[in-house]
């Protein structure tokens, strides 16, 4: 099966596996829509790690050490449902037009006008890491082949 791929700094891909996070957050708009790979790169941002929702996030899952993030992996797919530019609400709020965020979900991406936030739905934890190099942007990678 070959999928569309992108890779995340942890603990990004982390979150997005065991389903915190729905939406991923960009500088760049995507037309595509459909199954997309979540995978981790070599990168862990420990002062992310370090902040209160991020931290008790992984910890609800065992996860209490940036140490246990896994890296240069594939941990789960989803489906890019939707991609829409964030703006300022009238109330003087970043928001995504269409979509309801909490205040969590803010905490787990960068939320500023002029960027993007990509909907994903249909989260699924691989039952296995695939080990895989990324790449930039979005890239292609056969599952059949790990």
């Amino acid at each position: 099966m070959r999928i569309k791929v992108i890779t995340l700094i942890q603990p990004w891909a982390t979150l997005i596996a065991l389903g915190e996070k729905q939406i991923e957050t960009r500088s760049w708009w995507t037309d595509y829509r459909g199954q997309l790979g979540i995978h981790a790169g070599k990168t862990i941002d420990l002062e992310s790690c370090n902040q209160p929702r991020i931290k008790a996030a992984l910890a609800s899952h065992g996860i209490t050490s940036p140490s246990q993030l896994p890296t240069g992996c594939i941990l789960s797919t989803c489906q890019v449902f939707d991609c829409k530019k964030m703006i300022i609400d009238k109330n003087n709020r970043i928001a995504v037009p269409g979509y309801k965020i909490s205040d969590r979900e803010i905490s787990f991406g960068h939320y500023a006008p002029g960027r993007w936030a990509w909907i994903l739905a249909n989260n699924k934890k691989l039952q296995e890491p695939v080990p895989a190099r990324g790449q930039q942007r979005l890239w292609d990678y056969d599952l059949r082949s790990a």
